[in-house]
């Protein structure tokens, strides 16, 4: 009869292996087989035990460590507080399983059935569970910092508050989840799925999710600083109340997405499909779909500009580094479109004005005149207005015969 030595590890007091548990722990060990026995404590140290059959077994406050266990069943099993570091569980069913509070770091779950099972409070830091399954599964408050998630399947998971910073998602096909309160910095998501998920306050900056699709999602209040999300079908998404400063957005689909009171400031739309910003969405320095920028919705950053300020100095956490999210007021904006129609109207009046002749005045007056029109087609009726003051100068120096009419060259707007 083999005799199991019992140990006291410093994360975890094991019980002592007595009667029934020692009984079924020299069982498994001899013939890698004792479904439904109750083995707290159980300690794999450096194993190799491929295929084995835990199913329904009771291991709770065990150590699977740097062991091969590929293969095997550990269903309906209840592994709470486990220490799985370094182990490889490839190709494992933990259907229904309880891995509550596990330690994983570093641990190898490639092709795994995790349906039903709950991974609540665990860690699975750059642990790699890629091509796993996580239908209806339970991931509250667990951490899959740097974990690779990529070609996973998931449908109806939650994984609300959950550390996802720097998590690969790549080419998964994730629908009806639950990312509500999660932080998913620095996420990489290229052409991956997450149909009709929640992201209610998610924290996304500089999240990549480029061709990947959105459709159907709610990002209300999400903080997406910097999200790289161009060619995104975003179709019949919600961004209340989102953050989508510094946004990569090129030509994304926005059919049918609900924008009300997101802030888009220095988001880049150019080629969107669908773009119908509300009256209450913020444009600021933002590159609309055809090409221009849209400074109409700047006097709205107002309200809050001092929060947007405390922005440019936000770090990530993922790495360390500052954002620098850059922010102009709209104080700001109106002192250098000032100085831009100023600018036009003194190249279009210096050679009359003045009483002199430049050497090509009907060149300089054209170029005054045709920038003048471009600030007197802003949206923003203060930019008009200053605009129109230096329309007034210009007529006033036609009027006055210091300048030729404007007709012969550029016509303004009336």
């Amino acid at each position: 009869m083999t005799i199991m030595h019992t140990q006291v590890w410093g994360y975890y007091a094991y019980p002592p292996l007595v009667g029934h548990s020692l009984q079924g722990t020299n069982e498994f060990m001899d013939t890698n087989s004792c479904p439904d026995c109750f083995l707290p404590g159980l300690q794999l140290m450096v194993s190799n035990k491929p295929h084995s059959n835990l199913r329904g077994a009771t291991f709770f406050n065990s150590s699977l460590v740097l062991s091969l266990l590929n293969f095997s069943d550990f269903s309906h099993a209840n592994m709470e507080n486990s220490w799985i570091y370094g182990s490889h569980l490839n190709v494992c069913d933990f259907s229904y399983a309880n891995l509550t509070n596990v330690m994983s770091d570093e641990a190898f779950f490639v092709n795994v059935n995790f349906d039903h099972a709950i991974l609540d409070y665990g860690t699975f830091l750059s642990a790699n569970v890629s091509k796993s399954k996580f239908n209806h599964t339970s991931a509250r408050s667990a951490s899959f910092t740097h974990a690779n998630l990529s070609l996973c399947e998931m449908d109806g998971a939650d994984f609300t508050d959950t550390l996802l910073n720097g998590t690969n998602f790549q080419g998964s096909k994730i629908k009806n989840c639950n990312f509500d309160d999660a932080s998913m910095k620095k996420v990489r998501a290229r052409n991956s799925e997450f149909a009709n998920c929640s992201f209610f306050r998610t924290k996304m900056y500089e999240a990549n999710f480029g061709r990947a699709n959105l459709s159907r999602s709610n990002f209300t209040r999400a903080l997406m600083y910097r999200i790289d999300a161009d060619f995104c079908n975003l179709s019949n998404a919600i961004f209340t109340y989102a953050e989508l400063i510094d946004a990569r957005l090129q030509f994304c689909n926005f059919t049918g997405a609900t924008l009300d009171h997101a802030n888009l400031t220095g988001a880049i739309l150019l080629g969107t499909k669908g773009f119908k910003p509300a009256a209450t969405t913020i444009l600021c320095q933002t590159i609309m779909p055809d090409g221009h920028v849209n400074n109409s919705g700047c006097h709205l950053n107002d309200s809050y500009i001092q929060d947007l300020i405390k922005v440019e100095n936000l770090v990530s956490e993922s790495q360390g580094t500052p954002l620098n999210i850059q922010v102009k007021t709209l104080a700001q904006l109106e002192e250098e479109n000032k100085k831009k129609a100023s600018q036009a109207a003194q190249k279009a009046s210096s050679t009359s004005a003045t009483g002199t002749k430049a050497s090509n005045p009907k060149s300089a007056i054209k170029e005054g005149a045709a920038a003048l029109q471009t600030l007197l087609k802003d949206k923003d009726p203060k930019i008009q207005e200053i605009a129109k003051a230096g329309k007034a100068t210009i007529e006033k120096a036609i009027a006055e015969g210091k300048l030729p009419p404007f007709d012969v060259l550029t016509k303004l707007p009336v």
